[in-house]
């Protein structure tokens, strides 16, 4: 008999079917696990800072504003930064949310062709109910759908990013009504100063003298050690004693000389000091938002499986877990903006090792199929039972080799299958002039592979080149005198 055989165009393209569905369901999953990163946190600063904006105080009495007139501005101008902030971060979580729509359309998509595509899949098995040999048209028709099927997979692949995309979003938002709140709380110490300042003002026999104490008050209610070194000196302070002890001793007039320039000088310390203080506070909630979500992402990484599937040696997948840690040690030592670099760079590479490990292992349950189809056939040729081992032992991307023993010892087969699904082997202690015996083999190999629905083409008969028929319309290719063979599974 010659052509395409039945089973070979079915099970193939079901194979192909189970993987690209299997496929889609972990894209969907990887994507729906990216997407529930940080939003737990999220959503509870989005409430949190929602009711810090409908509470803040937005008007001063009137009383203030007569006794201040226009030393307002700084509480103005942080009501204004807040308000700009606080609406600026809806767009975060309204893209973010754009994106996942169009994920989720992407992936009904993806299922509405799929299903035409299995449509399609009945209609082939519907052709081939009553035919064995000679499929080849329906072949070509399976071979159309598989790479339709894989087209797909790796369209709603590619959009996995995407998810990413949403997640870095949220956090972006998060930031942005971090610093919102911080805004807030800026201003509402503002306003309780202010009020503060008219109320010392109206008790002030000085003019300028309750501004000084005022400033002195919010400066000494900051860190100004850690974020004012240099500037709110002891000569400044010995200044503002001095000033004081001047008012104490009723020497007014030498006490307002010298209030104008202090007012100026404690006024821009103070600007100084909440500046710096406030881009530390922006720093540090950024890194430990990076790593809290990193964090958060690498518990549905599994280390073991990665150090198993990915390609990249144990050592290397431990080092970039470890980099959060290093990280983790720099928010500590308030390294923020180096540790929020380094979080982005480990999670960027383990996102990189856990998607290779995904492909690997997928490429893997392909192989170990395809070896049970070559053991199987190997043993209904009258094989004994095969043995099999990884090359590399600890290695489960190594070419896996199956053992076989011919009947008498003659014809002996070895084979080494690739993760990619290639393989090589060689039929052994053939002697000269019995070359046939190798064709015979391969020919009865390959009529139960066949039946299993894995189909090849011998490229290279090695010594057995002048002994076998063209039966089968195998493309022959001779390169040495070792009987090595080339199966490419197709499915």
């Amino acid at each position: 008999m010659s052509g395409i055989k039945k089973a070979e165009v079915t099970r193939s393209l079901n194979g192909t079917m189970r993987s690209v569905e299997k496929g889609l369901a972990d894209c969907m999953e990887m994507a729906t696990a990216l997407s529930s990163v940080g939003r737990k946190d999220f959503n509870h600063r989005c409430s949190e800072s929602k009711r810090i904006h409908e509470n803040i105080r937005r008007r001063l009495p009137d009383e203030v504003v007569r006794l201040l007139g226009g030393e307002t501005s700084h509480w103005e101008d942080l009501i204004k930064r807040h308000d700009d902030t606080f609406d600026g971060s809806e767009r975060y979580p309204e893209e973010a949310d754009a994106i996942e729509k169009e994920f989720s359309k992407q992936k009904r998509e993806s299922d509405r062709q799929l299903a035409d595509v299995k449509t399609s899949v009945m209609e082939i098995e519907q052709k081939l109910v009553n035919k064995n040999w000679h499929c080849d048209a329906e072949n070509a028709e399976a071979n159309a759908l598989r790479h339709k099927a894989e087209s797909i997979l790796a369209g709603l692949r590619s959009n996995v990013a995407s998810a990413r995309r949403a997640q870095q979003l949220r956090r972006d938002g998060f930031t942005a009504l971090s610093e919102a709140d911080r805004l807030a709380k800026l201003a509402e110490r503002e306003y309780d100063r202010l009020v503060n300042l008219a109320t010392e003002r109206q008790k002030s026999v000085i003019d300028g003298w309750a501004d000084i104490l005022s400033l002195k008050s919010e400066i000494e209610a900051h860190d100004f050690k850690k974020f004012g070194a240099g500037l709110y000196s002891d000569g400044i302070r010995r200044q503002i004693a001095n000033i004081e002890a001047l008012i104490e001793h009723k020497d007014y007039n030498d006490a307002i000389k010298q209030i104008p320039d202090l007012k100026q000088r404690l006024t821009d310390i103070n600007m100084a000091i909440c500046d710096a203080q406030a881009e530390w506070e922006s720093q540090k909630a950024k890194a430990e938002k990076a790593l809290a979500d990193a964090k958060e992402e690498i518990e549905k990484m599994n280390a073991d499986d990665m150090k198993t599937y990915s390609g990249v040696s144990g050592e290397e997948v431990d080092s970039a877990f470890c980099k959060l840690k290093d990280a983790q040690d720099m928010i500590w030592t308030e390294q923020f903006v180096k540790a929020t670099q380094v979080v982005a760079n480990a999670i960027d590479r383990l996102r990189e090792i856990n998607d290779k490990t995904h492909d690997n292992r997928a490429l893997y349950e392909k192989r170990w199929d395809l070896a049970q189809s070559i053991m199987q056939a190997l043993y209904d040729s009258n094989y004994d039972s095969p043995s099999y081992y990884q090359e590399r032992e600890q290695d489960a991307l190594s070419n896996f080799c199956i053992v076989a023993a011919a009947p008498g010892g003659v014809g002996n087969v070895r084979m080494n299958v690739a993760l990619d699904g290639k393989v090589s082997f060689e039929v052994e202690n053939i002697p000269e002039g019995r070359e046939k015996l190798c064709v015979d083999a391969i020919r009865s190999m390959q009529d139960k592979l066949t039946d299993n629905g894995v189909s090849f083409n011998v490229t290279d008969w090695g010594r057995a080149e002048g002994h076998k028929d063209d039966d089968g319309g195998m493309k022959v290719v001779v390169k040495t005198q070792n009987v090595v063979r080339t199966i490419q599974r197709q499915g």
